[in-house]
């Protein structure tokens, strides 16, 4: 956010804006992130011969395998979920097809679905036989973390700037600039620049010619001066 505007300006891009943590997306995610954990394991069965006892119990030894390391971690098992894919192909297809499926597998169900994702794939569709070449499996647990109290932190609402110091724009000299908590700023309050808009995480320079507003949910607007 400290060269957004001025980045924006060279590209003749009008508005810009600035979410709420924007610094810190990367650590956010890493927070609320699911715990996950993926298998997949060749099958190579085809439609004419089906082994359903067969599958079955390469499905569920994929699920206990990748259910151990989340229930370890402390997660119940009937709170995970999990995402079943089945690879399907024609005979003599080099690529398979994505088939989500609940289990257990059935054939006539799986066909079915396989040629209708076929038909909206490649525009058409058989009745020859087809192929699971692979089953696909992940697991997740729900995420623990809630950023909702981080989202809840307000801060005595204020027009009135932290400070105003000199600033330098361009080579026009220095420019008095005030400094804002990005936390207080008012709800659609409309802020000219030059500003600087400050928080815990990231710096938001409003150069000169820009204007500034807060929405409800914090995150910053800025209409550059610039571009349609």
């Amino acid at each position: 956010p400290m060269h957004a505007v001025a980045l924006a300006r060279e590209f003749g891009i009008a508005r810009v804006v600035v979410p709420k943590f924007s610094s810190v997306f990367s650590a956010l995610g890493c927070l609320t992130a699911e715990l996950s954990y993926a298998e997949q394991r060749a099958a190579h069965m085809t439609s004419t011969g089906w082994q359903a006892d067969r599958i079955e119990t390469i499905r569920r030894n994929m699920h206990d395998r990748l259910a151990a390391p989340l229930t370890a971690a402390g997660h119940a098992r009937d709170s995970l979920v999990a995402r079943n894919i089945a690879l399907i192909r024609y005979a003599g297809q080099s690529d398979t097809v994505e088939v989500p499926f609940t289990p257990p597998l059935d054939p006539a169900v799986l066909g079915a679905e396989f040629k209708a994702i076929h038909q909206r794939l490649y525009g058409f569709a058989t009745d020859e036989p087809w192929e699971l070449d692979t089953l696909r499996l992940t697991l997740s647990a729900p995420a623990k973390n809630d950023i909702t109290a981080l989202m809840a932190v307000e801060e005595t609402v204020s027009t009135t700037p932290i400070t105003t110091a000199d600033c330098w724009f361009d080579k026009a000299g220095p420019t008095p600039t005030p400094r804002h908590a990005r936390g207080a700023l008012p709800a659609d309050w409309s802020l000219p620049g030059p500003a600087i808009i400050e928080d815990e995480c990231s710096t938001i320079v409003v150069p000169p010619g820009a204007t500034a507003r807060a929405d409800s949910a914090g995150h910053i607007h800025i209409v550059t001066g610039h571009g349609p």
